[in-house]
């Protein structure tokens, strides 16, 4: 008898794993490591004119007395981690479900909440008594077992019977706009309208809700229409923000909005690109102040052209409007949507130093993280000796176009605030790409930085910078 139970077992267990229903069960993800070095980011001028955290903040903690970022001549090293895994279950043509999990580290030895750092401190927050911690997803705690999982995805999507729709409900990515739109996480629908070669996508997300009963939410809602064709492309976007916070210290609405248009085209050798996005909408004062209008833009254009196999060279322009520190009626910088992480990804392929490059280094410690009040001119050659290998040489120089009398005159981390001045500073960076196997991929780049006259001080020139990263991801 039990023969035949052992028997009876095995076939439904053959039975289950060939149904279709496993079948239609998937996991994938990732596994990266980056390593920065960052030199002089300061510019050698003194204090923390160089520092700039994850989140683009330039507060530091107060540290020790000759310890941390106090000094001058700043460098940053660190090592990130990442780690990412999707669950997905169904059919992407019927109805599926997807859970995808996230454990970060932004610096190996990372303190965790309420744990006590080097100087015997203990804190829950990362800025008041020289912890640097979070709440967030670190994973790079000493010990290696006091470690947080974030959820990055958990969403139900299905096609609408007999229609082009698909619905998409729950967390999600909500990614438009490349360079100059969003991309992040967020609580929301989305409703996609496939008709080959064009789609249309509607969506709408909910930053936070304050207070259900007052209606105290932050909204966004979003229209996008894509184009794609052989040789050339569209991407048009409108977000609109609805913040009804009221729990400010001077509380106000925030509805911002953004028009943004995207086209390539790609005749014979050349491969054109190039986006313009205005952001209007309006800051609406609840405590009597003047209210304040949004009128800001920024644009790019990026040509190239294959001169062989393998060879490509370029030229890029960008602009983007800065503060008018002279008139408190406008805010004229060019910000993307609140939450942005879109502006991790600025300097892909483009910058070692001066913005981020996440894609390709998982860049935590850049100098800047956002594009308002900056404009570059770019030129750029990339080879590629062989399968296995791509190489790009870039040169940047990068100006100011804020202006005024007031603190803000100058854009930038870091930059002077008692004259306003253009030049940003010069890049000059190469950027190595190496596929090591199908699935494992490596980057490294180094990066000489040249500051302009934005970084001295009334007392000093600011000296040259440098910085090397490296990144190696898995996918499987």
């Amino acid at each position: 008898m039990k023969k035949y139970l052992v028997l009876i077992g095995a076939a439904i267990l053959v039975a289950a794993l060939a149904s279709p229903a496993l079948a239609q069960f998937k996991s994938y993800g990732h596994v990266e490591i980056a390593a920065s070095f960052i030199k002089n980011q300061d510019f050698n001028v003194g204090g923390v004119a160089g520092y700039r955290d994850a989140s683009g903040s330039s507060t530091l903690p107060t540290y020790p007395s000759g310890r941390g970022y106090a000094n001058a001549d700043l460098t940053n090293k660190n090592v990130f981690q990442r780690f990412r895994i999707f669950f997905e279950y169904g059919d992407a043509k019927t109805v599926r479900a997807v859970l995808g999990f996230e454990a970060d580290s932004t610096d190996w030895g990372e303190a965790l909440p309420n744990s006590t750092n080097y100087n015997g401190a203990t804190t829950g927050t990362p800025s008041t008594t020289g912890t640097w911690a979070s709440t967030n997803d670190n994973m790079g705690v000493g010990g290696g077992d006091a470690v947080q999982l974030g959820i990055r995805h958990a969403f139900l999507e299905f096609v609408i019977p007999n229609t082009p729709l698909t619905m998409t409900a729950g967390i999600q990515s909500f990614i438009y706009g490349t360079r100059f739109g969003n991309s992040q996480e967020n609580p929301g629908l989305a409703l996609t309208a496939n008709f080959a070669p064009h789609k249309i996508k509607a969506m709408w997300y909910r930053r936070n809700d304050a207070d259900r009963y007052t209606y105290q939410s932050n909204d966004a809602y979003i229209l996008q229409y894509v184009l794609t064709q052989k040789q050339f492309n569209v991407d048009a976007w409108f977000h609109y923000q609805n913040d009804r916070y009221t729990g400010r210290a001077t509380p106000y609405d925030d509805q911002p909005w953004w028009l943004g248009v995207r086209a390539g085209f790609r005749p014979g050798n050349f491969i054109l690109d190039g986006q313009f996005v205005y952001k209007g909408g309006k800051k609406d004062y609840n405590n009597g102040a003047a209210d304040v209008d949004y009128t800001a833009w920024a644009a790019y254009l990026d040509a190239k052209y294959q001169i062989g196999p393998g060879m490509i060279v370029g030229l890029e322009g960008f602009y983007a409007t800065g503060a008018d520190t002279n008139d408190a009626t406008k805010t004229k910088v060019f910000a993307a949507p609140t939450g942005d992480e879109s502006q991790a990804n600025f300097g892909y392929d483009r910058t070692v130093f001066f913005w981020m490059n996440w894609s390709d280094f998982c860049g935590q410690h850049m100098k800047q993280y956002t594009m308002g009040g900056f404009w570059y001119a770019r030129a750029d050659f990339e080879y590629a000796p062989t399968p296995w290998l791509n190489l790009i040489f870039n040169y940047l120089y990068i100006g100011d176009t804020s202006k005024g009398s007031a603190s803000g005159m100058n854009s930038g981390v870091g930059a002077r605030t008692d004259l306003d001045k253009d030049k940003i500073g010069q890049e000059i960076n190469v950027i190595a790409k190496l596929k090591i196997y199908q699935n494992l991929l490596a980057q490294f780049g180094v990066g000489y930085f040249m500051p302009g006259d934005v970084y001295d001080s009334a007392s000093k020139t600011a000296e040259n910078a440098w910085a090397a990263s490296s990144h190696i991801i898995y996918s499987f």
